[in-house]
């Protein structure tokens, strides 16, 4: 469990997202999709939070929204609230057992626990 690796794929796989929308028009990043998170504005801001969400589990806190972003469409915005959470995830990667279970309320006040790695990896503990 290569943790720092972990976190190394995800910054990268983030950033070359984050270079793959850079220049498009407004028109195509805001246009309506048949996805799940209706545009690709959508789910890049569904990726950012979903980063966001699981730092602030494995940092102690249980957020309820969906953090800074908060529908942020701007693209610059989203990518400037992105560097602070890919630090911390370089901080969790050097300081943390990849074992160590973190206990958290899901948004719904649910509580649940996942490792630090599996937190980090989105690898869900109820499969095999």
């Amino acid at each position: 469990m290569d943790l720092a690796l972990v976190v190394e794929h995800m910054e990268w796989a983030d950033r070359r997202t984050a270079g793959s929308v850079r220049d498009l028009s407004a028109e195509v990043w805001e246009a309506s999709l048949p996805s799940s998170y209706g545009s690709l504005a959508g789910t890049v801001e569904h990726l950012f939070a979903t980063e966001w969400t699981w730092l602030e589990r494995v940092s102690g806190r249980s957020p309820t929204t969906v953090g800074p972003a908060g529908g942020a469409r701007d693209r610059a915005r989203l990518m400037a609230l992105w560097e602070p959470v890919w630090q911390g995830w370089r901080e969790v990667a050097v300081g943390r057992p990849p074992a160590e279970v973190v206990p958290y309320r899901t948004s719904r006040g649910t509580p649940n626990q996942h490792t630090v790695f599996a937190a980090c990896a989105r690898e869900d503990p109820r499969l095999p």
